[in-house]
């Protein structure tokens, strides 16, 4: 039962309000004040949503009374089962086993199984392929990736991408939408990316969020959803933290397996869909700043589209835009922005059901397994279909209104727009030398930009953008001359 104490009675009675082996507590705090957000989001605090003003947030006793120290005034709302177990058709990691090994015996023409690694347990992290000629690696195809329970307490998510996955198997040859993406993509799910995490939900603590690191310090966990390069260093470095970092970039082997994995696939990947609970969003990046990313004129049409066609499935909202705007609090080190700037993969993490707390956060009941499946498959296709007429069309980006700014004697930036998404990289070229490649960029966008640094004043270069959109078709512009250095009364030649 959901109720609403004042913490201070709360913090008076210690042995009843931390009856949990951790001593979590789900608690409310209104944030309205400037830097409130700011708080909460650089100090590592697990925040849950934020609405109308409040925030809802899992704390520790220290962490309250940290909390309190600086000015917030909470409310407990509820104190969780930490022994809750899979009922009401939430498997366990066994079971999601034992289902992935039937799936891949009964339809072997169309499914394989292998392990891209093992966790810190010594769990397998198990991946699923499917395609049409699931036996032969066919390098002409693109390649979709599903990610699921980087979070371990975010079971629907889970059934979600259990429910999807199940339908891509076995409604293939009756369903032409179906067979369309099996046909056209190389897709592959990792449907436990947090194996040790999510057994630990199950037999110890229900709202266990981490992998399960031995920190060496009585704390234990990596949040797997902070542990990634770009802009690892603005996450939580507090080992307590249910949003820890970990001690470097990628230094989760559950991470680590990931990015292998990706890294061996050449670029093929050419879209990623990443399922976490709860909240109905559907997000871009960036998740690290409120700012936008480059290539959010392609990518807020789609999320928007995926939430109306979630939406007509069962009439539930679905809020859509950029992650660090929508959740309402930033995060660094999200894996949505390294496949975005790193790996050149136009990611999208979608929050299922519930959208409150109110009704059901973390701990929903059963009976939202298949709806919660009905909308997110909807919403899917959207993507797998964007991603397939992107990745398969074989017409190279058109270049427009490549052009200059100088900065100085020696930085130079440069501009340019494609008529697709693509990445960003230039030629430059300085007089009696031999082209080299500068900003290789993975960012996908139609608006490029790239600062040219530590040119030499007074020398002639010259510039050829060069743009390779999601079919691996490339461009390279007319070329750009400019000179670094102010001529003939302070006019910058160009030539």
């Amino acid at each position: 039962m959901t109720f609403r104490i004042h913490l201070f009675l709360f913090l008076l009675l210690p042995l009843l309000a931390f009856a949990s082996p951790a001593g979590y507590r789900i608690v409310e705090t209104p944030v309205m004040e400037p830097g409130r957000l700011e708080f909460l989001a650089d100090g590592g605090f697990d925040v849950w949503e934020v609405r109308d003003g409040v925030a809802t947030l899992l704390v520790t006793p220290d962490e309250a009374a940290r909390l309190e120290a600086n000015g917030f005034v909470l409310t407990l709302i509820d104190e969780p089962d930490p022994h809750a177990k899979a009922v009401d058709g939430f498997y366990t990691f066994a079971e999601y086993e034992a289902i992935m090994q039937e799936w891949a015996a009964q339809y072997p023409a169309i499914v394989q199984l292998s392990s891209i690694g093992n966790s810190h347990e010594g769990r397998d992290l198990w991946l699923l392929k499917i395609s049409d000629n699931v036996a032969t690696d066919e390098p002409d195809e693109p390649e979709f990736l599903f990610i699921g329970l980087q979070h371990a307490r975010e079971w629907l998510a889970g059934t979600t991408l259990h429910g999807i996955t199940n339908h891509l198997i076995t409604q293939y040859g009756t369903e032409p939408r179906v067979d369309a993406v099996v046909n056209g993509f190389q897709i592959y799910v990792l449907l436990v990316s947090n194996p040790d995490g999510y057994v630990y939900t199950h037999t110890t603590e229900r709202l266990w969020r981490k992998n399960r690191r031995n920190n060496g310090n009585g704390t234990f966990g990596v949040d797997l959803n902070r542990n990634w390069p770009y802009k690892w260093d603005t996450a939580s470095g507090s080992t307590g933290s249910n949003l820890y970092r970990g001690p470097s970039p990628l230094s989760e082997p559950e991470n680590a397996a990931l990015n292998d994995w990706i890294l061996s696939r050449n670029g093929r990947v050419a879209g990623c869909l990443n399922y976490h609970a709860y909240g109905n969003l559907v997000m871009h990046s960036w998740a690290w700043t409120t700012a936008t990313a480059p290539g959010a004129e392609l990518m807020t049409p789609l999320v928007t589209n995926m939430a109306t066609a979630m939406h007509a499935v069962h009439n539930q909202t679905y809020s859509a835009g950029s992650w660090g705007v929508a959740l309402g609090y930033t995060g660094g080190g999200v894996t949505d922005d390294t496949f975005h700037a790193t790996y050149g993969i136009p990611m999208i993490t979608s929050e299922v059901r519930p959208r409150t707390i109110g009704e059901g956060g973390f701990e929903p009941p059963g009976t939202f397994i298949q709806p919660a499946f009905e909308e997110q498959l909807e919403g899917c296709f959207v993507y797998l279909e964007w991603t397939l007429a992107h990745a398969t069309d074989p017409t190279p980006p058109v270049i427009t209104n490549f052009r200059h700014t100088r900065i100085n004697d020696s930085t130079v930036d440069l501009f340019w727009n494609t008529d697709d998404p693509a990445t960003r990289e230039v030629l430059l070229t300085p007089a009696g030398s031999t082209p080299v490649t500068i900003g290789a960029d993975k960012l996908r966008a139609t608006s490029h930009s790239l600062r040219l640094t530590g040119l030499v004043p007074g020398r002639l270069y010259t510039a050829r953008a060069v743009s390779t959109n999601l079919a691996h078709g490339t461009t390279t512009s007319a070329p750009l001359s400019f000179r670094t250095t102010l001529q003939e009364g302070q006019v910058w030649i160009v030539e």
